[in-house]
């Protein structure tokens, strides 16, 4: 450099670095360089400026040995100035971890992804579970479903039968809906006679309105015959296997045999008729007296009935004063046969008739021998 007071020119130090010299003219060596480096970092390879203190040209004490005895080494101090390596790249970097949970800002050198600890949280392909593992490495970060890397769903299933059915799904953990129960339900019909057999998700259905539902259900429980079942009146069902009360009893239309009062004219009737009163006919004019006369014949047998029983205990009345009491019995009955005596005047005709032809017949012999 040439002086602006002298005529005398210096020439100026060439830098050991790659920075031009921006202090003063001055004596001796010249002062390390405090700029920053300003170089691509090679070191992290991440092609950062380098913003560390110029580290082109560091100053370093070297030791070396002196020609001397054997057992004393002497010792001269010297400089020699190395180029150190660029340090570790400071430069904040936006780093996602591996299972694109997080996003945070690292140190250049330390950016490499890791795992952030967190559940991998991704919906597995049975749409009900997720992930449990710890954030894991996947191809796609944004995709949050079940990739490559993430634990299968081991459960079984979960879902919610049809109300009524308690079969269990037999298939492993899998998104809605379930396949129709395959069981078989056996049970008795509403007759309780025949056994029927139907699939379960064939009765504990969900399509249809609740009156399809309840229609289909009844359907497959009847066994198609005639209802066993009688109404009040008496009369069997007429509509086929079903649940619950007969339904319309009012409409029974059977015929029912109604008699007269002595049980001699009888005729049939409708049920209908017969639940409204009409439940006898008036008898005729044969009845009437066909009844007079088995009413006359009644009291017969009843005076009979009672002769007899009067009989019976004049009897027993004779039979116990004979055992008791001989004589009033025997006077008793000497009475009781003169009481009861009567002139037969029919047999007193005939022998008054015999006797008198006898005499006649003796007095015409006696006339005729003499």
């Amino acid at each position: 450099l040439k002086s602006k007071n002298t005529n005398f020119t210096y020439f100026s130090i060439p830098s050991k670095c790659h920075h031009p010299i921006k202090h003063r003219c001055h004596k001796s060596e010249c002062p390390p360089c405090n700029q920053k480096c300003g170089l691509p970092n090679n070191t992290t390879g991440c092609q950062h400026i380098c913003e560390a203190k110029c580290h082109v040209a560091v100053k370093f004490n070297e030791q070396t040995k002196t020609n001397g005895s054997a057992s004393v080494w002497g010792q001269n101090k010297k400089f020699e100035f190395k180029t150190l390596p660029h340090p570790a790249c400071e430069q904040p970097v936006t780093v996602t971890c591996i299972g694109g949970h997080e996003i945070a800002e690292w140190p250049c050198w330390n950016s490499k992804p890791t795992s952030c600890q967190r559940k991998c949280n991704r919906s597995l392909r049975c749409g009900n579970h997720k992930c449990v593992l710890v954030c894991h490495s996947v191809p796609d970060l944004k995709d949050m479903k079940e990739q490559i890397g993430c634990a299968s769903c081991q459960e079984g299933c979960i879902i919610q039968r049809p109300p009524g059915c308690e079969h269990a799904c037999s298939r492993p953990c899998h998104p809605p809906p379930c396949n129709p129960c395959d069981k078989m339900i056996k049970t008795k019909c509403y007759c309780g006679l025949t056994q029927l057999i139907y699939k379960c998700s064939e009765y504990y259905k969900v399509e249809g309105t609740e009156e399809e539902i309840a229609m289909t259900q009844a359907r497959l429980k009847s066994c198609g015959n005639r209802c066993l079942k009688t109404f009040p009146c008496g009369h069997r069902c007429h509509t086929t296997c079903h649940p619950g009360k007969c339904p319309n009893p009012e409409m029974c239309r059977k015929k029912v045999r109604i008699f007269c009062e002595c049980k001699r004219i009888k005729v049939e009737v409708s049920c209908d008729k017969h639940r409204a009163g009409q439940t006898t006919i008036p008898c005729d004019v044969f009845c009437i007296e066909t009844q007079k006369k088995l009413a006359e014949q009644l009291g017969r047998e009843q005076e009979k009935l009672r002769q007899q029983e009067e009989a019976k205990n004049r009897a027993e009345v004779e039979q116990f004063e004979k055992k008791f009491n001989k004589r009033k019995y025997k006077e008793r009955k000497v009475l009781n046969e003169k009481a009861s005596r009567q002139i037969n005047w029919k047999l007193f005709g005939i022998y008054g008739g015999i006797i008198l032809a006898i005499v006649i017949a003796i007095a015409v012999a006696f006339y005729a021998d003499s």
